[in-house]
């Protein structure tokens, strides 16, 4: 509650109040952050650097990886669903070659668009947000389905009956 009564606070000053107010709680805001080349080299395995010729690999793995990671196993609990999961990480790697003129961090290798990101990072944090769906025993969705259903009447109850139970209990309240 604090903290939004601050951000509401800090929202009705003016932009040199507001950084005045901020450097005292970071001191290193208002400093460049440093810039990480991802697709200066992509060589997988490089040669020419033969005591640790994975470098471009490791170079590459950083926080973003568990935050890749972390991301897509709690869009997979949102979703509910592989194929929906899956189309969406495909949609957000396409989304990402077509910022990279205007987001430099976004250009990146292949190989870390497609193997590391898209199927390792995302397609791992799919699969086990699907697992802890199974674990938690909860209800999973089916979004592919949709189009099958003649009528738009059909497809309308649909949705709607995705976000409600799978059941109900009925209890009696002693009347």
């Amino acid at each position: 509650m604090l903290y939004q009564l601050f951000l509401i606070f800090i929202l009705f000053q003016s932009d040199k109040d507001s950084r005045k107010l901020l450097s005292y709680l970071y001191p290193d805001l208002g400093e460049p952050l440093e810039e990480i080349d991802y697709s200066s080299n992509c060589k997988i395995y490089d040669p020419e650097r033969p005591e640790d010729p994975y470098h471009n690999f490791w170079d590459k793995m950083d926080w973003f990886v568990i935050f890749h990671l972390t991301g897509w196993w709690a869009k997979a609990i949102v979703f509910r669903d592989y194929w929906m999961s899956f189309v969406l990480s495909i949609t957000f790697e396409i989304l990402e070659y077509s910022l990279e003129h205007q987001l430099p961090n976004f250009a990146e290798c292949w190989w870390d668009h497609w193997i590391l990101d898209a199927i390792v990072c995302n397609g791992l944090g799919i699969w086990l947000g699907i697992k802890t769906l199974n674990i938690l025993e909860s209800k999973t969705y089916d979004w592919r389905d949709l189009w099958s259903i003649p009528g738009n009447r059909g497809k309308i109850q649909r949705i709607l009956s995705q976000f409600t139970p799978h059941s109900w209990t009925k209890f009696d309240w002693g009347y």
